[in-house]
Parts: C-alpha cells; structure tokens; sequence
C-alpha cells in the first residue's frame, strides 16, 4: 500500500481543449463531464490516470478538497472523537513528537508542504511515511483514532509510553 492521501484529495482545473480530441473525448465520457464544461476540477489521481498533459492543468488552480479528505480519513480512522498523530523523528525539529487533536482534517495538516503516503492501514490506524518537499527522505508517521478512554490515559503518558503505543496498534 502506497496511497498519497492529500494527492488525491487535490483538484486542478484542466482545460481540456488543450487535450487531444481521442483523450478528450474518452475522459468526458468516463467522468461524465458535458461538453459545457470545459475547463473541469479533477484530481491529481485523475490527471495521472488520464495522462493528461501538464500544459493542460492549471497549476496555480491547485486546491484541497477538504470534505473528500474528510471522508477518506474516515474512511481508515473511523469516527473517534480523538486523533493522535506520533512521529518517531519530527520533519520541522528533528525530535521525537506527538500531539492530539479532535479535528481529523489536523492529523495531515503540516507547516511545510509535505507529500503523506498511507503505507499501512488498519481499522482505526494508519502508518503513513511523510516527506517534506526539500527532504529527499522520510518518516514513519502513525495516525489513529482513540476512544475516550484511551485519550484520558494517553494524555499523562510520556513520549515512550505513546509511541510504543502506536507502534503495538500495528502488531
């Protein structure tokens, strides 16, 4: 498994008459776009699927669809009250670290753009492996979903206790 979560979740308007006439004709069809629209959001999964060529996706048009990402957490954390995010080394201080949040939207929201690729997925949990865009390497993130008890008796653990847990969700 190698999913890049915010990858998928990322539209561009593409003008499709810069698109040859065979290729346009047959995402129109596939994606059910009418000949009205023709400059349509689709996906950045959607554009590499397609082959579409880069003169024709607008760059600067680049948006996170929020409520689709929403959904796909979801999808893999189930609906927690509670989220908790542990780095075994942080991308922004080289440190160890760990936070809680009750928004799922902040268990992939960084301070640098940074591709997040869901490497293991289990009900509850994901391990993704992160990479800033001026790192040519990554790190091990997990990412899960807790009840309401293992939150209370997670918030007065230390680093160790935590990240031991998230490691075990994976065991």
């Amino acid at each position: 498994m190698n999913i890049d979560i915010l990858g998928e979740c990322t539209t561009y308007e593409v003008d499709l008459l810069k698109v040859p006439d065979f290729m346009r004709e047959t995402i129109m069809k596939n994606l059910g776009i009418d000949c009205d629209n023709l400059i349509p959001r689709l996906s950045a999964e959607t554009i590499a699927l397609y082959h579409i060529p880069q003169e024709a996706v607008c760059q600067e048009s680049k948006e996170l669809d929020e409520d689709n990402l929403e959904l796909k957490l979801y999808d893999y954390l189930n609906r927690m009250s509670y989220f908790l995010v542990c780095a075994s080394v942080s991308i922004w201080n080289g440190l160890p670290g760990y936070y809680f949040c009750t928004n799922i939207l902040k268990t992939v929201e960084r301070p640098i753009d940074t591709k997040i690729y869901i490497t293991e997925a289990i009900d509850g949990a994901i391990k993704c492996r992160e990479i800033p865009y001026n790192v040519s390497s990554g790190v091990d993130t997990y990412i899960i979903g807790l009840t309401e008890s293992d939150y209370n008796r997670l918030l007065c653990e230390d680093y160790d206790v935590i990240e031991q847990f998230a490691v075990d969700q994976f065991k």
